[in-house]
């Protein structure tokens, strides 16, 4: 038989939480995946270098041999500076969920704000950190509820911008 054999697979989106929540998630997890991109989703969202190194040495304790390519969140605060000290150590990833859109996500940028974080994301793009986003909005334009089919489409508008002026983003 030919084809591929993935034996250890990474996990390139995963939410362990915190407490007993990430013993559990991190512990079955690992089993199947030995490295994985953290999306805490914490309460106090993982926004600075100190923040992911605090995450990370919390993951380190439950599962030492797991490998975290970890992560910060962009939100109001997130400055260039920040991101530049979060990559030096360690951190690859920027994650971008629009507020109130997913869990623990109350301090994130807004859709019609992102383009004031211009200056952040191509500090990201020069790093050559990875902008991973969470592109979905539960309202229409006039803010009406949407059907969580349409939630994604709905985006599209605030992502084609993105993608143009920061064509090097991963």
């Amino acid at each position: 038989m030919r084809g591929i054999v993935i034996r250890r697979p990474d996990d390139m989106h995963f939410h362990p939480r915190a407490g007993e929540m990430l013993r559990n998630v991190l512990l079955s997890t690992s089993k199947v995946f030995p490295r994985g991109v953290v999306m805490g989703n914490l309460p106090k969202p993982v926004v600075t270098a100190d923040d992911a190194q605090m995450y990370r040495a919390e993951i380190y304790c439950v599962e030492p041999n797991f490998s975290p390519i970890m992560t910060i969140m962009l939100t109001r605060q997130t400055t260039p500076q920040i991101v530049k000290k979060a990559f030096a150590r360690g951190v690859h990833v920027l994650k971008y969920i629009p507020n109130n859109v997913s869990t623990n996500s109350a301090e994130g940028v807004s859709l019609t704000e992102l383009h004031n974080f211009y200056p952040v994301l191509e500090t990201a793009e020069k790093l050559g950190m990875i902008f991973s986003g969470h592109w979905e909005t539960p309202f229409d334009n006039n803010g009406a509820p949407l059907a969580e089919i349409w939630r994604e489409a709905q985006t599209i508008r605030f992502l084609e911008p993105v993608l143009k002026a920061f064509f090097g983003v991963k």
